[in-house]
């Protein structure tokens, strides 16, 4: 049912036309990811990352689709359904105290947090699936390849909850800045920088680039 939920929601954006998508690929994607979410896990299960994305689509549908351009909003149901992906139940903090491998795999690098280095190089992985049944980017140009890992791997990143309220607050500072990338009828490039605001902070820009891309 949930896999079907996915489904509906590509279908509700137009994302098979536009991204020239079959349905069984987007079927097969959505089982893969949900296969790596561990049912176990009491909260970051694959509910959870199905819940994410229902509230996204709420956001998306009564206003929010109006700032991002289509591939943007492809992006956003993507990242939001594996932002959790194989998450291991345990926190950043635990992580770092135990010196995990999650941990180590992530020493080096700034600014963002272990486990959402983890789920956005896992997510990246997928989008690699070349010639894969669960191969989604197939219909999208180099350049559109590019902005889409791009996003995906910044929308992960940025759910790090111990940088919730700083992205909040120069989210909001941003906005009030910018009325015009806020309107509805500004044009493409503004719309498809609505991320702006987080894609520097703390040297996730500079991971990201190198993660994701």
């Amino acid at each position: 049912i949930l896999i079907d939920g996915v489904i509906l929601m590509f279908q509700h954006f137009d994302l098979y036309r536009k991204f020239s998508i079959e349905v069984e690929t987007i079927q097969s994607f959505a089982s893969k990811v949900s296969s790596f979410y561990n049912p176990e896990n009491l909260f970051h299960n694959f509910k959870h990352a199905w819940g994410v994305l229902h509230i996204a689509f709420h956001i998306l549908i009564n206003g929010g689709d109006q700032y991002l351009l289509p591939l943007d909003i492809f992006a956003v149901i993507v990242a939001a359904l594996c932002h959790d992906i194989q998450h291991p139940g345990n926190n950043n903090a635990f992580e770092a105290a135990t010196s995990s491998d999650l941990s180590k795999v992530k020493e080096g690098i700034v600014g963002a947090g272990i486990l959402e280095c983890h789920h956005a190089t896992l997510t990246n992985n997928l989008l690699n699936a070349i010639g894969s049944d669960c191969d989604i980017l197939s219909g999208l140009t180099d350049e559109q390849c590019d902005h889409f890992r791009r996003q995906v791997g910044l929308i992960i990143l940025g759910t790090d909850m111990a940088k919730h309220t700083s992205l909040l607050t120069e989210a909001r500072a941003y906005a009030s800045c910018n009325s015009t990338a806020r309107s509805p009828k500004s044009n493409n490039s503004q719309k498809s920088d609505i991320s702006n605001a987080i894609n520097h902070k703390n040297g996730i820009h500079k991971h990201a680039a190198g993660n994701i891309e």
